[in-house]
């Protein structure tokens, strides 16, 4: 897992790992692939979009497991940390 990341979002009160995607990028195209390892095909896909955003923005493969209530202000907080955080330590990313 050189070169990758993986990213755990979840409730507090709830931890479990029900779903998990993986991107990573293609040199065959500018979007990068994104597959699901763990879950149900019915499940909420936030976890594949947030994982092909960050694998093109950091140029790595990236496992993202997002495991909390559909609530889109919340998605958008939690990515919007996830941001800052590699703004900010960057050599962590």
């Amino acid at each position: 897992m050189t070169d990758s990341l993986l990213i755990f979002i979840n409730d507090k009160d709830n931890m479990q790992l029900s779903n998990m995607f993986v991107s990573l990028l293609s040199r065959y195209d500018n979007l990068p692939l994104c597959t699901r390892l763990l879950g149900s095909f019915t499940e909420e896909e936030i976890s594949k979009a947030i994982a092909c955003r960050l694998s093109k923005k950091l140029n790595k493969t990236v496992f993202v497991s997002c495991n909390v209530e559909e609530d889109r202000t919340l998605l958008v907080t939690v990515e919007k940390r996830i941001y800052d955080e590699i703004k900010g330590r960057p050599e962590m990313f």
